[in-house]
């Protein structure tokens, strides 16, 4: 699979967030929570969807293919497991939390993500990290 950039990996995870609201996902409701244009919006989609990373029905909606799904889940989760350690093992407060973590969750290797979920939640990854491991190697993080 092609390197996401950090843009579209935003986006995978957004759709992935709406879609617990909802089965399929309008472009207006994504272009709103980016504070983009449908136009700008509709561009991202397509663009995961030539990767086969989401799909659009005939309504327009757009739903994530289980890939897409899967790399949502990855970069959602690396976020949590960042944040964890930021807040509960570093002190930071929330907001820079958030914010840091936010920035790191697109460059952080597999390794040190592991690592932090291994520190944080004093288990291994085959372990019950919080990232499937199938996730992790078919990804590039």
């Amino acid at each position: 699979m092609a390197t996401l950039t950090k843009s579209q990996e935003n986006y995978l995870e957004i759709i992935y967030k709406l879609s617990f609201y909802t089965e399929g996902v309008h472009i207006s409701d994504i272009a709103a929570m980016f504070h983009v244009t449908k136009t700008s919006a509709s561009v991202a989609v397509k663009a995961l969807q030539k990767m086969s990373l989401v799909r659009r029905d005939a309504h327009r909606l757009v739903y994530l293919t289980d890939v897409g799904r899967n790399q949502a889940k990855r970069v959602s989760k690396t976020f949590l497991i960042i944040y964890e350690f930021l807040t509960q093992v570093l002190a930071v407060d929330t907001k820079t939390a958030y914010d840091d973590a936010g920035a790191m969750e697109h460059h952080i290797s597999s390794e040190t993500t592991c690592a932090l979920c291994r520190y944080t939640k004093q288990q291994a990854c085959d372990n019950g990290c919080a990232i499937p491991m199938s996730t992790i190697h078919n990804a590039t993080l």
